[in-house]
């Protein structure tokens, strides 16, 4: 979860699954902090997640998930909350 004002970004929380999620990401059980991240792929989520809001504009709280697979990171989805 991360809040942003269109051109600073606050991560609040990165979050991993540690099961397969099912129909919907909030089937799985998540932990934080996340346990199995390597150093590489949580300043990369930090990284993406403030490039992502700066270049749609996001003012305000959203959550974007990555896909990360043998230490890489991939962007999922973006979804604004309102």
């Amino acid at each position: 979860m991360a809040s942003a004002d269109g051109k600073d970004t606050l991560i609040g929380a990165v979050i991993e699954h540690i099961e397969l999620a099912g129909t919907h990401s909030g089937d799985a059980s998540m932990v934080i902090p996340a346990a199995d991240f390597n150093e590489k792929v949580i300043p990369q989520d930090k990284d993406y997640s403030r490039r992502i809001a700066r270049a749609l504009n996001i003012k305000g709280p959203f959550n974007i998930q990555f896909l990360v697979k043998t230490k890489e990171v991939f962007h999922h989805r973006v979804q604004p909350s309102s």
